[in-house]
């Protein structure tokens, strides 16, 4: 199954930023193609200070499921970002691995996948 997780918290709300990172990695743990849309506020997690500082009450820390989740990037899991809400918010360039993208990306992606969530 092809999922695509959209994700639009970080430092705001640490829960609504890990639960997602739990969904993909229970997803890829299944077999499951995996691509994470960022927008709003969640596009903060590519910073690996902000990953580093994400520790949700009683979920494993963000940095742990990053960890886990990293060396399947690029092959069964995607990590998107909005670039214009990256751009508003003072991120001018995608981390190595990561893509920057506006509404057509979101439409492909929407396409592509078989099922998705938002948090």
């Amino acid at each position: 199954m092809k999922i695509l997780i959209k994700a639009t918290h970080a430092t705001d709300d640490v829960t609504l930023a890990t639960v997602p990172f739990i969904q993909a990695k229970v997803a890829l743990t299944k077999g499951h193609d995996v691509k994470i849309w960022l927008f709003g506020e969640a596009v903060h997690l590519v910073r690996e200070a902000v990953r580093n500082s994400v520790q949700a009450p009683g979920l494993p820390s963000f940095k742990a499921l990053f960890s886990e989740i990293s060396p399947s990037i690029g092959k069964n899991v995607d990590i998107y970002i909005c670039k214009p809400c990256a751009e508003a918010r003072g991120l001018a360039d995608a981390p190595y691995g990561i893509f920057a993208g506006g509404d057509l990306y979101l439409e492909h992606l929407l396409n592509w996948a078989d099922k998705n969530d938002a948090w």
